[in-house]
This record gives structure tokens, sequence and C-alpha cells, in this order.
């Protein structure tokens, strides 16, 4: 840009006369200021790149920042004089770079002139003095950048020397001056003839090509006394260049550092873009339709309108400006497959590409043997950050009323019925399902048949099964198994808390199943041993006890599970109660001894309903009632009572949950001591009612395994 031409611009500048009246300053707000900041910033990186690299990516990303700086322009409040004159400038310099190739004589003036301008309109913004010599020098420093980057544009060979010019009129003679003394005559050789012009020297060699900021690198104590003279390198948001090679100490303190670009402050954060959301392929025969800025995809690039109802094609008409082009396929990946969790101990063994976890972050190294830690360190990029933890999903249905497949039933499934078949597992979709699972539509694959595994190893079994005690459950260490309301389960953590069925530190082995329709009437089984065994319990025999042994304790009838139990029936798991031990009954009155005569025999009364038994029966602890299923019998303060309900709570006696099936008799008062005198025998008394029957032990067997499947 002339001279002239930026004196008249200053000059209309200072007169008031391309800006508001009266004031030659400029007005901007505060978002305006910082939307003009950074793209001045952005300039300052693109301008320099596209004249020493003018690669496609460094040309686009020029383009991207001159229009963005045309519609900070167009959006202005500035006089239309001073817009005009802007966008003028901007259009042409924009137009220039579309060529191809890339004229960059011309596009390096045109950008001089733009950085003039630039720099006139920062001088009369009315901001604080601090800012503007911020945005001064920035401008200054893009400006001192371009014309390095220019030195080498169209410096041709020097050519030879002109011939001589024409000699001058001769001037006019002066005066005369005094007479000098004279001097010594002393011997003044002939002029020699001026020689011939000597021939041109050979053109030296072409000089490596600049490092332009395509080569931009992290700064790195570690790897500084390798940066060779011009390596540029980023630090704490500035660029700087290495002034030597081998450059030691620290960018923005060492000498050996000089500064680029320094680091602006943070932004504040911007709208939120309108996105790509509303993106369309072009179709031309819905163009006309188009509003203004409509985004649409062809030919793999991504263009926007620039007016309403777009003639012409993206990529050949004006009416579409270019926003992404269509870049050529990258070559493949190497994936994660060999991504390893990050370990300090062997990081210096890391391979350059090395792809580490760490934090629930996902990182790849930049350098062979990084140092310090992913996430903290230069030598390590983040490839996808930790995202939050997702709410917890809702239950699932569970898999506990599966059934097997069968023709004749399908009709009476509901929708979401589970059934297996051929190995497979499906859910109805629709009630009264047609078809097989596997090729109709009525049912969905929930999990295939699976090849067979290996046979695995031999389970631990249940045999350490014990039924659920809430007060016992803090000793359970992981993997026990409880049995509760007639389902299995097992601990998944040590001292589980809550109830089976409930609490998420059980998981159920085997639900309880419906009744089974009765089975066909089994072979006779060989005679049981009834109880001509038993035994009275006694410790130091107990050891020699075979499994099947039957004992007595406390009143109650045990048999023995294994051989060799340890402990005492009633409280060790070695035993199980067959048969507990009854209440005492009233004492009867005392009959006077006079021998009555024989009474008359009685009618015999009719059969009572077969008792339900009372094996189950167990002393009433409130600790242990809230897992009490309904129909549990106690005993209390000597009366027997059954539970109404699972879980009753209160006591029995004043509760509604439990029902009172025997009351605790009152003792009855001594009677009368009866005469000595002996009576005549007196008749036998009626036949009392025929008592409940009861389930006996006339079955009981020695567990035996071989035996055990025809039980």
């Amino acid at each position: 840009m002339s001279e002239g031409r930026k004196r008249v611009n200053i000059k209309a500048f200072l007169e008031g006369r391309s800006f508001r009246a009266g004031s030659p300053f400029i007005p901007i707000t505060a978002s305006e200021l910082e939307q003009y900041e950074s793209i001045l910033r952005s300039l300052a990186v693109t301008i320099p790149a596209a004249i020493s690299q003018p690669t496609a990516a460094n040309i686009l990303a020029l383009q991207n920042g001159l229009r963005q700086l045309l519609t900070f322009v167009n959006q202005s409040e500035f006089r239309a004089a001073v817009k005009a004159e802007l966008q003028a400038v901007l259009e042409l310099t924009i137009a220039s770079s579309e060529v191809i190739p890339v004229p960059l004589t011309n596009l390096a003036g045109n950008l001089q002139n733009l950085q003039d301008d630039l720099l006139s309109v920062t001088l009369l913004l009315e901001i604080p003095p601090a800012v503007k010599d911020r945005l001064v020098g920035l401008t200054r420093s893009t400006s001192i950048s371009l014309s390095r980057a220019t030195t080498t544009l169209d410096a041709g060979i020097t050519g030879p020397a002109g011939p001589p010019g024409v000699p001058g009129v001769p001037g006019v003679p002066g005066v005369p001056g005094a007479r000098g003394p004279a001097g010594a005559a002393g011997a003044v050789g002939p002029v020699g003839p001026v020689g011939p012009a000597g021939p041109q020297g050979i053109q030296g060699p072409a000089g490596a090509p600049g490092v332009g900021l395509n080569n931009i690198t992290t700064f790195n104590p570690a790897a500084g006394s390798t940066y060779a003279q011009g390596q540029v390198v980023s630090y704490n948001g500035s660029l700087y260049v290495a002034n030597v090679n081998g450059p030691t100490g620290v960018p923005g303190s060492s000498p050996d550092y000089t500064l680029l670009l320094a680091a602006g402050p943070t932004g504040a954060t911007g709208a939120t873009g309108i996105g790509l959301s509303g993106s369309v392929v072009f179709d031309p025969a819905f163009a006309p339709s188009y509003t203004a800025g409509q985004v649409v995809t062809y030919n793999g690039s991504t263009y926007i309108t620039s007016v309403a109802g777009p003639t012409g094609i993206p990529g050949i008409s004006s009416d579409y400006t270019l926003i992404a082009s269509a870049g050529v396929t990258g070559a493949t990946g190497a994936g994660l497959s060999g991504s390893i969790t990050f370990d300090p101990a062997q990081a210096p063994t890391y391979a350059a590409g090395q792809v580490v976890t760490y934090n629930g972050s996902t990182y790849i190294t930049n350098v062979a043997s990084p140092t310090g830690t992913p996430g903290s360190s230069p030598d390590y990029t983040l490839i996808a950050g930790a995202g939050p933890t997702g709410a917890t999903g809702a239950t699932g249905v569970g898999l506990t009323g599966i059934i097997a497949f069968d023709p004749a039933q399908a009709p009476t499934y509901p929708a979401g019925q589970i059934v297996t078949y051929n190995g497979g597992t499906y859910i109805t979709n629709v009630a009264s399902p047609t078809g097989t699972p596997g090729s109709s539509a009525d049912y969905t694959l929930l999990a295939g048949a699976g090849t067979t595994g290996a046979t695995g190893a031999t389970g631990a079994g249940l045999d350490g099964s014990v039924a659920f005690d809430p007060t016992v459950a803090p000793t359970y260490q992981a993997g026990q198994v409880v049995t509760y309301n007639g389902s299995t389960y097992i601990t998944n953590v040590a001292s589980p808390t809550g109830t089976p069925g409930i609490s998420a530190d059980y998981t159920l082995l085997a639900g309880v199943g419906a009744t089974g329709s009765t089975g066909a009437t089994g072979p006779t089984g060989a005679t049981g041993v009834g109880l001509t065994g038993v035994v009275a319990f006694d410790p130091a025999v107990a050891p020699t006890y075979p499994a099947g042994q039957i004992v007595t304790y406390n009143g109650g009838t045990y048999i023995a599970n294994v051989a060799s139990p340890a402990g005492t029936p009633g409280t060790s798991a070695d035993y199980t109660l067959l048969a507990a031990a009854g209440a005492t009954g009233v004492t009867g009155a005392t009959g006077l001894s006079v021998t009555g005569s024989t009474g008359s025999t009685g009618a015999t009364g009719p059969t009572g309903a077969t008792g339900v038994g009372l094996t189950g029966v167990v002393a009433f602890d409130p600790a242990v009632a809230p897992t009490y299923p309904a129909g549990q019998i106690v005993t209390y303060n000597g009366g027997t009572y059954i539970a109404n309900v699972a879980s009753p709570a209160g006591t029995p006696g004043t509760s509604a949950d439990y029902t009172l099936l025997a009351a605790a008799g009152a003792t009855g008062v001594t009677g009368a001591t009866g005469l000595s005198v002996t009576g005549s025998t007196g008749s036998t008394g009626a036949t009392g009612p025929t008592g409940a029957t009861g389930v006996g032990l006339t079955g009981v067997v020695a567990f035996d395994p071989a035996v055990a499947p025809t039980y």
C-alpha cells in the first residue's frame, strides 16, 4: 500500500469523516472487542503460514479467518465509507486466495493493505490504552511475519549492470578562487581507461525451506537440546521461535527464544452455534426453496447458502460458501487393540503411539519413553476423556418365570413369557404367540444356545448351606449359601446386609418353584429302621455317630446329617430336628382313693382331623421374628401360637399377627388325701377319641447318594 493512500485514510479518520460525526474515534462494545481480538490472533497465525507454506489446508484456514473478519465488519456500527473500504480490501483478498494456483505476490500485497487498514482502525478504537497497545502490537507482529514470509517471493537472479548513462550538461564555471601557493610539482601518471565489467558470478544454491508454522511442537525441556534454529514451540499458550541450535532455558525467560505470539486472555464462552443438525443433501429440485444459511452436502463437501433461493451448484455457484471440503481418505488407523493400563514403572519402555488408559480416560504417547503422568505431561495426548457415571438403569424383569416351550401350551402364553427351545432362550412379543421360537416373528431371541463349554471344575456344592439367620448374617463369608422362604441364595460379599430376595448382597441360586403335579407312586422302599436305634445324645460318643444316627436331647429328637457330627443338637448344622419337645401338661387333681362302681362304656367320639404336627415349633425370638413365614408355630410363656402373616410384628398374646393354639394351663389344686379304704375295682372308662395321626419316624433312612434320585 502506498504512503499516499495511508496518509489519505488516516487524515480522513482524524477528521471524523469515516466514522461517527463529531468524533474521529470508533466506539466498540466489550463483546465486539473480544471478537475483534480473537480474529486478529487467528490471522496472526494463518497469514504467515499461508504465504510461507501455501498448502491447501493453510489457504483454507486463511480464507476462514478472512470470512470471519468480513462478517464482523458487516455487522459493525462503522460508518458506510469505512465499511466499504474494509469490505473492498477483504473481498479482493479473499478472491485472490481462491485463484488456483494462488498468486502469492498479489495475495501478499492485499494482505499487507489489509494490515494497514486494520492498524488504522485499531488506533481509533475507544478502548483502554493497554488493550490498544496489545492490539497494535499484534497487528505489527503479523505485518512483520508477513514481510519475512514474502522476502523470497519473486526474487530472481541479479541482472548485468546497465550501460553508462549519457554525460550530463557541464555545469556553469565557478568563480575563480584566489591563487594558492604553488605546490611542488609531482609526477602525475596518466589516468587509465575504465576496465570492462566482469562476468556475472554463478548463482548460489537455494536456501533450505523455511520451517513456517507447520512443525509447531509443545515445548519439552528434555528435548530442548535437540531443537534446531527456527524451531517454533508453544509454551503456556504463547508461540516462540528458537534463535540458536540447541537452545537452553525456558521460553519467555531465556534469550535463546523469541516471542512470536503471546497468549491472550481466556475469552468469554461464545454463543451456542446452530450446528449442522439441519444439513440436507443438495437437491437441485428443492434448491429454490432453500433459505439463506441452509447447510447442504455435495460430493463429500459441506456448503452454506449465502442467499435465499440459491441458483447453480455448490462448488461452482457464488450462492454457496464452502464450509468443509471433502478430505482424502486417511490411512487405516492402528485402532486401540494394543491399549494398556498406564504403569509409571513401564512408561520408559513405551513406544511413540502407545495407547494407555488412566483414571478412566484414554491417551496416546507423543514420543518414545514418555515422562510424567497422562493428563499433565505434554508427552501424552488425550484421545477420549472419562465420561460421567450414567444413571442406574431400571431393574430388569429377570428370568424367574422361564419355562420350556410347549406348542400345546403356547396359545396360553402372555406377552413377555420367557421360554427355552433347542438351547436358546426367547421372549414372546405378543399374547398367544404362533409358530416356533427361532422361526416365528412372535418370539425374540434373548440368548442363543452357545457351544458346549469345557467341563468346569467340580463345584463346592451346597454342603455348607444354612438357613438364613439375620442375627448370624454379619458373620457370613462371601460365597456362603443360605436358604430363605424356600429359595436358595449365595452371598456376594462378606457380612451381607438386608434380607435375601431384597438385598443386592445376595444372589438367587434357585427360586422356590411351583408345587409340581403328584408323580406316579414309586416302588415300596425298604423297611425303615424306625426309632429302635435312638440313643440319648452323648458328646463323648458323638464322634462315633454314623450319618443318620437318631439322638434325643433336651426332649427333642434329632438326626445326624453327617458322620462324626460336631457341636450340639439344636445349635449345630450337623443335626436336623425331627420332633421338638412338647410342653409339659398340667398336673391333674388327685382323685379320692374310694373305688367306685364300674361305669357304663361311653360312646366312641368322632375321629378328629389329622393335625399339622408341631415339628417346626420354635421358641419365640423377637430378633428372628421378621424372618418367620406365615404358619410358623412358636411357643411363648407356656402358650403355643401360629403366625398369621409373614414377618409378624409384636409379641404373641398381644399382637394380632399371632393366633393362640394352646394356652398354658393353670396348675391344678392339690386334691384331698383319700381314705385308705380300698374300694372295689371300678368299671373301665369310656374309650377316648382317636388322636391325630403323628408323622412318625418309621420311614427314616440313612442318606445314600446312590439311592437319592429315588427319594
